[in-house]
Formats: C-alpha cells, structure tokens, sequence
C-alpha cells in the first residue's frame, strides 16, 4: 500500500480464465484459469482493497486482501513494481488513464 500510496504501480500476470475476475467485479477468491493474463494493481481504496486493471482494457476490477493473498501464492503468479515516473513522486493513475475517465 505505500508503493501504491508512493506513485507506483504492480504489473503481474497469473493463471487466467474466463472466470477469474467475477462478474461483479470483486476478486474475493483466486480462481485461476489454464491460460495466462497481465494485469496492474494501479491503486486502492480505503478499505484496503485494491483497484486493478487487465489487458483487455475492459475497466477496473477489484481484489480483495484475501484474493491478493490467493493470486501472490500461486506458482504461476509473477509481480512487479513499476514507479510513475524517475522522481518518485505520486502519480494520478486514474486520472492520467484511458480506463477512467
């Protein structure tokens, strides 16, 4: 949450299927598929859970503490973190997005 908080942002990509990210939105519980996907982790909200995006560009989703937990001990999940910019300093990714405008 502080790299998050800081400006930066987490590229991963996990096991994917059509039925990883539910239909409301909310990633609760890991459901990885036979298939592989990127994501980012662009922000989060006050409750802790964080605001996501996917490769298709079909708008924000959100994972829960537990479904973080979940998709980062998989075998297959890979992570990085990625700053805004040289300085270090906060980036409106939501702002300075096409997903949410």
């Amino acid at each position: 949450m502080d790299f998050i908080g800081g400006g930066g942002g987490i590229n991963f990509g996990i096991a994917y299927g059509s039925g990883t990210i539910p239909r409301d939105r909310v990633l609760d519980t890991f459901s990885p598929g036979r298939g592989g996907h990127a994501m980012a982790v662009l922000g989060y909200k006050s409750d802790g859970t964080l605001r996501a995006v996917n490769s298709h560009g079909d708008g924000e989703y959100f994972i829960t503490k537990r479904g973080w937990e979940q998709i980062m001990n998989h075998r297959s999940t890979t992570a990085i973190g990625v700053m805004g910019n040289p300085e270090g300093d906060p980036v409106d990714w939501y702002k300075n997005s096409p997903y949410f405008e």
